[in-house]
């Protein structure tokens, strides 16, 4: 299984109406291509709920399902993989719990994380933070449209770029070589989450 395409984050409160299944719900229906359940808020019961709610969702689109940074969650809820951060699990101790045919993502703002990712086995990587974004603090300044090339130029899987993307700067985010935009708060924080998926899908098919 592929990771490319629309990747749509999903995370908990980011929308004043609609609750994280009926966000995952509108980006299935817009079109996303994979979707990612990421949640911080330290509910494991909610987390947990969620997560088996969405990846049932999942099911007859056809398309993956991820979990950010929890392998057992990613596990106990059948999900198709996980993405990891600098700070979770390492590549290889994620591998021997998911087995062989389970997706792994990490993270990566330079060359050299993501050729190291690549060496340690990953499916593919998430490039960023590209531009300046609001829902996820960072430590570090966006690599920007070059160093997203550069991570691009670097490794033989997939580059997912996140971090303030929108429709409008998609197109420069292709010509740098990525296989995929990740969003996060351009769906779940949309007056309209299933138009906005719809728009950032048709961009994407402009494109790609």
């Amino acid at each position: 299984m592929i990771i490319s395409g629309l990747y749509v984050i999903i995370q908990p409160d980011l929308h004043p109406a609609y609750s994280p299944v009926e966000l995952a719900g509108f980006a299935l229906q817009g079109g996303a291509d994979v979707i990612q359940w990421r949640d911080k808020s330290g509910d494991t019961e909610m987390g947990w709920q969620m997560a088996k709610a969405i990846a049932k969702l999942c099911q007859p689109y056809k398309k993956p399902f991820i979990i950010n940074d929890n392998v057992e969650l990613a596990l106990d809820v059948g999900a198709d993989g996980v993405h990891l951060g600098q700070d979770d699990l390492p590549i290889g101790a994620a591998r021997k719990l998911l087995g062989p045919g389970k997706i792994i993502g990490g993270s990566a703002g330079t060359s050299e994380r993501a050729r190291a990712l690549c060496e340690a086995g990953v499916n593919y990587i998430g490039a960023g933070h590209v531009f300046p974004t609001q829902t996820k603090q960072k430590t570090t300044p966006p690599i920007g449209v070059d160093g997203l090339r550069a991570v691009c130029d670097a490794v033989d899987v997939p580059v997912i770029a996140i971090g303030g993307i929108s429709e409008d700067n998609m197109p420069a985010l292709f010509e740098a070589g990525a296989a995929g935009m990740a969003v996060v708060s351009a769906v779940c924080a949309a007056e309209d989450p299933l138009k906005a998926t719809q728009i950032l899908k048709r961009k994407f098919e402009d494109n790609g």
